[in-house]
C-alpha cells in the first residue's frame, strides 16, 4: 500500500484545496482503510452543514433543478457541494456519471464542488458510500450539499435517511392518482416539487398530490412547488419552503432526530458491510443446498458461525397482513413482499404510527381488491381497465371518434398513453383511425363495430360484478365509500353541497 501523508492531505482539505478532497473522496468511494486517518484529522466544522436530498424518476428534471438550486444558494454566498450518484451498469459496472455535465455553469466557481458516484450496485438510490462522503464535505466546510440521486422507483427511500430535508420531483403525466397513492418515495418527501409544470397535465398531477398529502398525519405537510427548472420559474419558490423547512427541523427537534438516525443508520451500514466483506458462500455449501441435503437457513448459520457469528435464523418468512381473497383473482403477486404493508411501514418509520395512514392502507386494499376484479372480467374480452376506459369514450363521443388530444384530456393521461393504448386497440380491430375533418392534419381514433360489442358485453358483466365486496359488511362498505368520498372532496374533484 502506498504511503499516504494523511497530516498534509488533511491540511490541503482544510484549507479548501478541492484536488485534495477529490481524493478523500475517491479513498472513501474505495471503501481504502487510509481515508479513515485523514477524515479523523479534518477540523470540525464551524457550522453544522445542511443536507437536502433530491430524488425522483428518470427524467424528472433533478440534474436541472440541482443546478438552478445552486445558483440560488451561491447568490446567499454559501458554499455549495453537489454529491451527484449515477447508475452503474450491472454488466460493464462502469458508470456514465453525467449528472454534472448539467452543472457545468458552475464548474468555475470555488464556492461550488461537484462530485459524481458510481452506485456500484447499490439500491435505494444512493451509493453505499454516500453517507461518509456527506460527512467528509460538511467537513470540508460546506454549508450546503445537494445530494441527487439515481432515477428512483416508488420504494427507493434511501435518501431520506441521508437529508435533513429530502425533495422529491415528479413530471406531469407519469401517472394517475393511484399511483400517486401507493409510491413510497413520494411519502418520504418534505417538499414535493412538479418540474416541466409548462406540461399540460400540471394540474392534475397537483391534485392528485394534493389528496394525498392531505392524509398526512405529522406536525410536517409537504408543500407542493410547481417549477420549470429550465427557465428558472418556481426556483424561489422551492428555495423560500426549503428554508421553512430547515426552520421547521430546529425548532421543532425533528433536526437533532433525524441526525441520531442518520449516525445509527451509518454505522451499522459500516457493520453490515464489514461482515458482507467476510462473507463467502463455499461452492460446497452452495451444491448442497442446490440439491437439497443441506437447508438455506441451516447453511447461513453455518456461515455466520464460521467467521463468529453463532446465531439461530428463524425457519419462517416474515409475514404480513393478508389481503382478502377477491374473486377472479387466482393468485398472489408472488412478490417477496406486500407493497402496501412496506409503505406503511415506511410511513410510521418516518412519521410515527398514524390512523391517516391506517386510512390509507384501507382505500389501497380496497383500490386493489376493485383493480383486481375489473382485470379479471375484462380480461377474457382482451381488455385492461384503460383500453376499457377509452372505448367507454369513444362510444359515447356524438360521432364515435374524438381526436386522441381530446381522449388525454379527458382521461386525464399522458398523450403517450392514449397513443399505446390506441395501437393495442387498433391492432385488434376495436377502432380505426382516420384523417381529422376539422384541421385535415390530425387523426381521430373511431370505434368499431367490434369494439363497442366488447364494451357492451364488459358493461354487462361489470354491472353485475360486486367488485370483491361480497365478503364485507354493509357498514365496511359504507366505511370505505366515506372515506373513499371524503377523498374525492379534499382533492377538488367535487364540491359538497
Amino acid at each position: 500500500m502506498t504511503a499516504l501523508n494523511s497530516d498534509s492531505l488533511a491540511d490541503r482539505v482544510n484549507a479548501g484545496d478541492a484536488r485534495a478532497l477529490a481524493r478523500l473522496l475517491s479513498l472513501v468511494e474505495d471503501g481504502d482503510e487510509r481515508a479513515r486517518s485523514v477524515v479523523k484529522d479534518l477540523k470540525p466544522p464551524a457550522d453544522t452543514a445542511r443536507v437536502i436530498g433530491l430524488t425522483g424518476s428518470p427524467g424528472a428534471g433533478k440534474s436541472t433543478v440541482t443546478s438552478a438550486l445552486i445558483r440560488a444558494f451561491r447568490d446567499r454566498d454559501l458554499k455549495t457541494a453537489v454529491l451527484a450518484v449515477d447508475p452503474t451498469s450491472p454488466f460493464s459496472g462502469g458508470a456514465l456519471l453525467g449528472d454534472r455535465v448539467r452543472m457545468q455553469d458552475h464548474a468555475t466557481d470555488p464556492g461550488v464542488f461537484i462530485r459524481s458516484m458510481g452506485s456500484r450496485g447499490q439500491l435505494g438510490g444512493l451509493a453505499a458510500a454516500a453517507p461518509q462522503a456527506i460527512r467528509v464535505l460538511g467537513a470540508a466546510g460546506y454549508q450546503v450539499i445537494l445530494v441527487e440521486t439515481v432515477g428512483v422507483g416508488q420504494a427507493e427511500v434511501e435518501v431520506a435517511s441521508a437529508a435533513d430535508t429530502t425533495v422529491v420531483l415528479v413530471v406531469p403525466g407519469m401517472g394517475d392518482s393511484i399511483q400517486a397513492a401507493k409510491a413510497g418515495v413520494l411519502e418520504a418527501a418534505d417538499v414535493l416539487v412538479v418540474n416541466k409544470a409548462d406540461r399540460p397535465d400540471t394540474q392534475a398531477a397537483v391534485r392528485d398530490l394534493r389528496a394525498m398529502v392531505a392524509l398526512a398525519s405529522g406536525a410536517w405537510k409537504p408543500p407542493i412547488v410547481t417549477t420549470v427548472a429550465t427557465a428558472g420559474e418556481g426556483i424561489d419558490e422551492l428555495v423560500r419552503q426549503l428554508d421553512r423547512h430547515w426552520a421547521w427541523l430546529a425548532d421543532s427537534g425533528e433536526r437533532d432526530r433525524r441526525r441520531l438516525a442518520r449516525a445509527r443508520d451509518e454505522v451499522a451500514a459500516l457493520a453490515f458491510g464489514a461482515v458482507r466483506g467476510r462473507l463467502r458462500v463455499p461452492d460446497e455449501l452452495a451444491a448442497r443446498v442446490a440439491d437439497g441435503s443441506r437447508a438455506p437457513h441451516e447453511a447461513a448459520e453455518e456461515l455466520l458461525a464460521g467467521i463468529g457469528f453463532p446465531v439461530r435464523l428463524s425457519r419462517t418468512y416474515p409475514s404480513f397482513p393478508p389481503v382478502r381473497n377477491v374473486s377472479g383473482v387466482r393468485k398472489a403477486l408472488g412478490l417477496p413482499f406486500d407493497p402496501i404493508d412496506r409503505a406503511a411501514h415506511i410511513w410510521q418509520h418516518r412519521f410515527g404510527p398514524s390512523s391517516a395512514m391506517a386510512a390509507v392502507t384501507s382505500i389501497m386494499r380496497a383500490q386493489q381488491i376493485l383493480l383486481a376484479e375489473l382485470d379479471a372480467i375484462l380480461r377474457p374480452y382482451g381488455l385492461t381497465f384503460a383500453r376499457y376506459e377509452a372505448l367507454v369514450l369513444l362510444s359515447f363521443s356524438r360521432a364515435g371518434a374524438l381526436p386522441l388530444r381530446v381522449m388525454g384530456e379527458r382521461l386525464m393521461v399522458h398523450p403517450t398513453s392514449v397513443t399505446n393504448t390506441v395501437d393495442r386497440l387498433e391492432a385488434q380491430g376495436m377502432v380505426v383511425r382516420r384523417p381529422n375533418p376539422d384541421d385535415g392534419r390530425g387523426r381521430l381514433a373511431e370505434i368499431t363495430e367490434r369494439g363497442r360489442d366488447a364494451v357492451r358485453v364488459a358493461t354487462r358483466d361489470l354491472m353485475t360484478a360486486e367488485f370483491g365486496m361480497a365478503e364485507y359488511s354493509e357498514a365496511e362498505r359504507d366505511g370505505i365509500f366515506a372515506l373513499l368520498r371524503g377523498l374525492r372532496l379534499t382533492a377538488g374533484d367535487f364540491t359538497e353541497d
